[in-house]
């Protein structure tokens, strides 16, 4: 799945479901196999400063804590993570991968997880700027840190937002 051209060559950080990770330069991010989970990709490019949030569910206001596999609590905590690193909030930029609807007979959760991410993302004032979200295959992603290059891989098909 890594591209030839990742310019880092910096060491390659799984984020697991429910996690959100922000690094500076030259850390790479990557998560496997989304299929309604979302990527939540943000960056501040001018800072070298970025992170991954791997969403599992949609917001819940209902859930007490933090609890890092709803859209809302994983996207302000990867924020306040970058900020503490360095990033400017009226820099980060975001860049969504996954949300497919894998099972056509039960509840669509990656819609439900895209329009909750999208809400809390203009709520916060951060511009997504790339997304491969739907549909129905499962992608992996890779964000590259230093270059802010995200490649996506769906299948056997390849492509950078």
């Amino acid at each position: 799945m890594i591209p030839s051209d990742v310019e880092s060559g910096g060491e390659i950080i799984e984020v697991a479901t429910g996690k959100v990770i922000a690094a500076k330069a030259p850390s790479v991010l990557r998560c496997s196999a989304l299929g309604s989970c979302v990527a939540v990709v943000l960056s501040d490019k001018g800072k070298k400063v970025g992170g991954l949030a791997h969403v599992m569910l949609p917001s819940n206001e209902h859930v007490e804590g933090r609890d890092l596999k709803y859209s809302d609590h994983a996207i302000t905590e990867l924020v306040r993570q970058m900020v503490k690193l360095g990033a400017r909030p009226g820099a980060i930029k975001a860049r969504l991968v996954g949300g497919a609807h894998m099972l056509k007979d039960v509840q669509d959760v990656g819609k439900e997880n895209i329009a909750s991410i999208k809400r809390i993302l203009n709520t916060l004032k951060i511009r997504v700027t790339g997304e491969r979200i739907g549909g129905s295959e499962s992608r992996s992603v890779l964000y590259d840190v230093l270059s802010g290059e995200v490649y996506v891989k769906e299948k056997e098909n390849k492509f950078t937002i």
